[in-house]
């Protein structure tokens, strides 16, 4: 239950791979105290380069399935690998009750499962990230060590992610330049703003359509690596 008349809002981010999600989150929470980003949840033990409660909070099968018959999780799933993940309900719910806002990233089906759990209490505003072609995210996979082939299969996958998933957001966005994109979500973050590069009514279906249609030639990637292609940095 909310405890203040200045609530804080939910931001919910999501996008294909490649698109600079991650990137988009941690400069804006980095660059502001009245953001708040939660730290998830997970069974699987931590790597040697973790901490936990930094990169995330480490908790027994049974502690996690606990929390998700209480009720303490607004979302959680274990991506077929035998480990849960989740966000925590308690540290978002105080953060809004703080008045601060709240930036998650968050997959289709995380999105809609805090939706549906976080209660009327709460707003809770989505956006999809997309890039502003294929090629553009061909060169981003590359530029940051990954293999062709996982760049392929990742981004095919995307391509049929794309249709079903853009209309369950409230807004769509096309991160191209980097500064311009962390301008216009920190305007509908702070004063709920939507602009360029923001996509407004019949510009999404437009934008959908033409990343779906796009093919890129078979030797594409193969020139990419061949080149050591570069681009400005972009994190998954």
């Amino acid at each position: 239950m909310a405890m203040t008349d200045n609530i804080g809002k939910i931001f919910v981010i999501s996008g294909i791979t490649c698109s600079g999600k991650d990137t988009i989150i941690n400069t804006l929470v980095e660059s502001s105290i009245n953001l708040f980003r939660p730290i998830s949840m997970t069974t699987r033990p931590p790597k040697p380069h973790e901490t936990p409660g930094v990169h995330y909070h480490f908790v027994s099968r049974n502690e996690f399935e606990r929390m998700i018959q209480d009720g303490e999780l607004l979302e959680y799933d274990d991506w077929g690998s035998g480990h849960y993940y989740g966000t925590p309900r308690k540290p978002v719910e105080d953060a809004l009750n703080q008045g601060k806002n709240v930036l998650v990233d968050q997959s289709r089906g995380g999105m809609l499962k805090m939706k549906e759990n976080i209660g009327s209490d709460y707003t809770i505003q989505t956006v999809y990230v997309l890039a502003p072609s294929l090629a553009t995210l061909y060169r981003r996979g590359i530029s940051r060590g990954d293999k062709p082939q996982q760049v392929r299969t990742r981004l095919e996958r995307a391509k049929r992610d794309i249709r079903t998933g853009v209309p369950l957001y409230d807004h769509i966005l096309v991160n191209d330049v980097l500064n311009e994109t962390l301008t216009a979500v920190e305007q509908w973050v702070t004063d709920s703003v939507i602009q360029s590069p923001f996509l407004i009514g019949s510009e999404v279906q437009d934008h959908v359509d033409r990343l779906v249609a796009e093919e890129v030639a078979p030797n594409f990637l193969d020139t990419l690596v061949n080149n050591n292609a570069s681009e400005r940095k972009y994190i998954r």
